[in-house]
């Protein structure tokens, strides 16, 4: 399990939307948005806002809604196998015998999830006027996966049936953002990922 399928630029949005630039996915994201707007009621402004200002807000938060999906969606699926017994029972061994290298392999379809909460801060004339939050929710989906077990950490990952799901909506509200798409794993893991295990099961 030597071989890496994605470069260093791998993002989950590139993972599911590929090159999609952000005229397209915002695009895609300002029908859902309430007819009442995003800044609309979540920020303090000492003057009225026209119209025409909160629209460009909605759009300057929407493009900066875009930057969560920035992030690595390996360290998110990894984090999210190394709940697994299996994985827990082969960190045990690694760590109890240094140098020895446990290969795991989970056959069972399963999901793994990972849900976030971030938000947008607005500015106005320099200061915080308030914030949009949004939920922000992946799922993997895997097929027969092996992992390589170093000192109690994942090493390397080989899963050849996979996709990740994301959904960006706004906080408890309307859903923006969806899309899925096929997501094979073959890499080495580097920094490997620790897989937890309690003082006393060691």
């Amino acid at each position: 399990m030597t071989g890496i399928d994605h470069d260093d630029g791998t993002s989950l949005r590139t993972a599911v939307f590929e090159r999609a630039p952000d005229n397209v996915l915002t695009g895609r994201m300002r029908p859902q948005v309430p007819t009442t707007g995003l800044v609309s009621g979540r920020v303090r402004s000492t003057h009225p806002l026209p119209r025409s200002a909160c629209r460009l807000l909605d759009s300057r938060v929407l493009e900066a809604a875009l930057r969560f999906l920035d992030q690595d969606p390996h360290p998110l699926l990894l984090t999210g196998l190394a709940r697994y017994r299996a994985l827990t029972d082969a960190a045990r061994q690694t760590l109890a015998t240094p140098g020895r290298d446990v290969v795991v392999t989970l056959a069972t379809p399963y999901r793994v999830t990972s849900e976030h909460h971030p938000e947008v801060a607005v500015i106005i004339d320099g200061t915080e006027a308030g914030t949009v939050e949004f939920d922000l929710d992946v799922a993997f989906e895997m097929g027969e996966t092996s992992l390589a077990v170093r000192k109690g950490a994942i090493a390397a990952v080989d899963c050849v049936a996979g996709s990740v799901t994301l959904d960006l909506s706004l906080a408890q509200g309307e859903r923006l953002l969806h899309g899925t798409r096929r997501f094979p794993v073959h890499q080495d893991v580097d920094p490997p990922i620790p897989i937890p295990v309690l003082p006393r099961d060691l």
